[in-house]
């Protein structure tokens, strides 16, 4: 969050930032098990030549899944954590457009719900219902990287995105 300038919006963008490293880590473990765990338990059931054990690699894959599932919505509730709060502190910055920070604080917070909800196993609660929030969530970081990358262009302590567009040759053109 090194494009916004107010200390207290910086350091919920922190906090921010925090829970995306939490999530990134919780996402490398369940793709760990996914990529590493799920392959060898399968090769177990293929390489079994009697029933038992085959139930048995079988009975390992479900509780493998099982624990997937934890850290599928934890990461989920963690990434919409972070979602919403650095998009919190984009809008309390006042340096971005209001209504994309709260494109971000409004699909940030339906995406950690929705993954706090399937975690918690709410039965009217379908893993499909946080694409909307993903979405809305993937516009506000598309929306606030092209800022921040016009931002960059410009230099520092220039905050306006649009000043590169209006620059033009030594004639005004």
């Amino acid at each position: 969050m090194q494009t916004i300038a107010d200390p207290v919006a910086a350091a919920v963008g922190k906090l921010g930032s925090v829970f995306v490293i939490v999530a990134s880590a919780v996402h490398g473990v369940d793709f760990a098990i996914d990529g590493f765990v799920l392959s060898a338990l399968v090769e177990n059931w293929e390489a079994a030549t009697d029933p038992v054990t085959q139930e048995t690699a079988v009975a390992q894959a479900d509780l493998v899944l099982t624990i997937m599932g934890g850290t599928s919505f934890t990461f989920q509730t963690l990434y919409g954590l972070a979602i919403g709060t650095l998009a919190g502190a984009t809008l309390a910055s006042r340096e971005y457009p209001r209504w994309l920070c709260w494109m971000g604080i409004v699909g940030g917070a339906g995406w950690g719900t929705i993954g706090l909800l399937v975690f918690v196993q709410m039965p009217s609660v379908q893993f499909w219902m946080v694409f909307p929030a993903t979405l809305l969530a993937s516009a506000w970081q598309i929306g606030i990287g092209w800022i921040a990358w016009q931002r960059s262009r410009v230099g520092p302590g220039t905050h306006n995105p649009t000043h590169s567009q209006t620059e033009g040759n030594e004639d005004g053109t």
